[in-house]
């Protein structure tokens, strides 16, 4: 992922934007594995330890995004999380977010996952809680005729950081851009070609739930 490198603001104890070599911060994470006193972090790096460890939960976010593995995709969230999907109800708990993403990894399978991008523009640490805010897009291959679907959107999320010093979403919220099949199936409704006179189809891409129904109107 090529995000743009945050920012950083020089009063101690303030909302602070981060910058520094992830690289070099990764291994600094790479020392870690246990609880992290927030002496041990300072001493590791302070706010590039935090950055490297926040890279780590984008990483595996885009790669449990591809390999659609529900535990990895799960283990992302916190016990209490909440996501809140465009046009549908707030999804409260890590128990109810794993039903959702079971019901959007089921409308997955006749799709293989091409890409999955996260792009995050900011990212700002308060304490043991941060905020984020970018773009994700995505896309999807129809196993039975090979044609693609492409969707982008725009994602706020809140990360929790962990005892062991790792991060998990906590919140999120996202809306996609109007997507449609670059190259629509054959068989397919009209309605999801865009072709009966309702405009073009609107197809649900999910970041942290990767979901992509198949043609819905709503």
């Amino acid at each position: 992922m090529n995000a743009p490198g945050p920012r950083l603001e020089d009063a101690e104890g303030t909302p602070r934007r981060l910058v520094g070599s992830v690289l070099a911060a990764s291994l600094i994470l790479a020392l870690g594995g246990c609880a992290v006193t927030e002496e041990e972090r300072l001493s590791r790096g302070g706010d590039r330890y935090e950055l490297a460890a926040i890279e780590d939960l984008h990483r595996k976010d885009m790669a449990a995004a591809r390999n659609g593995d529900l535990e990895d995709l799960v283990s992302l969230w916190s016990e209490e999380a909440v996501a809140m999907p465009p046009r549908g109800p707030m999804v409260a708990g890590k128990s109810a977010i794993r039903r959702m993403i079971e019901g959007n990894l089921a409308q997955l399978v006749d799709f293989e996952v091409v890409e999955y991008v996260l792009d995050f523009e900011e990212v700002e640490i308060f304490g043991d809680h941060a905020v984020e805010y970018g773009t994700y897009r995505g896309t999807y291959r129809s196993k039975a005729d090979g044609a693609t679907v492409r969707g982008r959107g725009k994602l706020m999320r809140v990360l929790e950081r962990q005892p062991d010093g790792t991060w998990l979403v906590a919140r999120s919220i996202w809306n996609e851009d109007e997507s449609k099949p670059s190259d629509p199936p054959k068989g397919e409704p009209a309605a999801c070609r865009g072709d009966a006179g309702g405009g073009a189809p609107r197809c649900r891409f999910f970041p942290s739930v990767f979901r992509r129904s198949k043609c819905l109107e709503y």
